[in-house]
């Protein structure tokens, strides 16, 4: 449940009282990123076969982006928009280009070049490929703090993915240890209250869940919440989605009811903030299936498993890691449902993938 993995957007800068708008924001982003590279046509060809207008359609975040050309100025911005939607092997293709025009034109110790290395590592995390993302975290780590400091923003910014990693294979020790770390600097250096602190500290208190320090989890996620909150940002995805994590400690607690309602309302804000096929979105509907059927309401349960199987399948094809923990949940509902035949089927087509 609620499979871990970093959100590719942890990185993103956020500031002002206002709402944020995510798409000028990343497109500002990318211009400073990628102004001075010539991609060529491979890395346009990849853009071209994508439906951008089909893409928009579904996420209202991306509808302003149709009114954008795809140059190379906004590349990336189209990059980090397809990841969510579980376009990856599009957003994987895209950056590996990026990547080796990047080395070729600024050079391997080039700050652009780190930074598109750790969008790229930030692909394999999003499909669990978690070696290949440690690789070039660490790499990444290591030359910025040699270019730009041990306490530099983006030198922080990678060790807190590099963090995430790690929490992923299972080293919690070790991811805990950066997260504490990032965090105080990230304290020190940009106060409580700053979105990137309070980012950190969501990723600490999902370390804390899978230590099964249930309470330090829920009491770090409750802060998260509420100073997001206090910023008038109740609708912000980085605030969904430390409510969605919150819900997953109380489940995790067995407070089923409050992990229910909790999941409820974070999947309505997040369909219309971030759009139904998001993968925060489904993410959150299949915590909320498991919620069902620990509560013993399986019709509810299935329901909810074989929507969220057939968008994510439509979206990134059914072998995709988190395709792949939402059909084993759906197998065990069918096992608690006593529907057998139809469990023992799901379980042999997952055995041949």
């Amino acid at each position: 449940m609620d499979q871990l993995y970093a959100p590719a957007l942890t990185h993103l800068s956020v500031s002002g009282s206002g709402p944020y708008d995510y798409v000028e924001r990343l497109i500002d982003r990318s211009k400073y990123q990628l102004s001075s590279l010539d991609f060529g046509g491979e890395g346009y060809d990849i853009v071209d076969r994508l439906d951008i207008s089909s893409l928009a359609r579904k996420t209202p975040r991306l509808k302003s982006l149709s009114v954008y050309n795809l140059s190379s100025s906004n590349l990336r911005t189209v990059f980090e928009l397809l990841a969510p939607l579980g376009h990856l092997s599009d957003a994987e293709a895209l950056y590996v280009v990026v990547l080796e025009k990047a080395k070729l034109v600024q050079g391997g110790d080039h700050l652009d070049t780190l930074k598109t290395m750790m969008n790229l590592a930030e692909t394999y995390l999003f499909q669990s490929r978690w070696k290949e993302a440690e690789s070039l975290f660490v790499v990444v780590v290591e030359k910025s703090k040699r270019m730009l400091g041990d306490d530099h923003p983006d030198t922080l910014v990678t060790m807190a993915n590099l963090a995430s990693t790690y929490r992923d294979q299972g080293r919690l020790k070790d991811a805990e240890a950066l997260q504490v770390m990032v965090a105080e600097k990230r304290k020190r250096l940009l106060g409580e209250d700053h979105p990137s602190t309070l980012t950190v500290m969501s990723n600490l208190a999902q370390t804390y869940r899978e230590q099964s320090r249930l309470d330090d989890a829920e009491a770090l996620l409750l802060a998260v919440v509420e100073k997001w909150k206090q910023k008038k940002e109740d609708d912000h995805p980085f605030t969904l989605r430390s409510m969605s994590h919150l819900a997953v400690t109380y489940w995790k607690q067995g407070r089923w009811k409050d992990a229910e309602l909790l999941q409820i309302v974070t999947i309505e804000k997040m369909k219309t903030v971030l759009g139904d096929d998001h993968l925060w979105t489904l993410d959150n509907m299949e915590n909320l299936a498991n919620t069902y059927k620990d509560q013993g309401r399986l019709k509810d349960a299935e329901a909810l498993c074989v929507e969220v199987i057939e968008k994510m399948k439509r979206m990134n094809g059914g072998g995709r890691p988190r395709t792949l923990v939402a059909m084993k949940n759906l197998a065990a509902t069918y096992r608690a449902l006593g529907r057998l035949n139809d469990a023992e089927a799901l379980e042999a087509v997952l055995e041949k993938i």
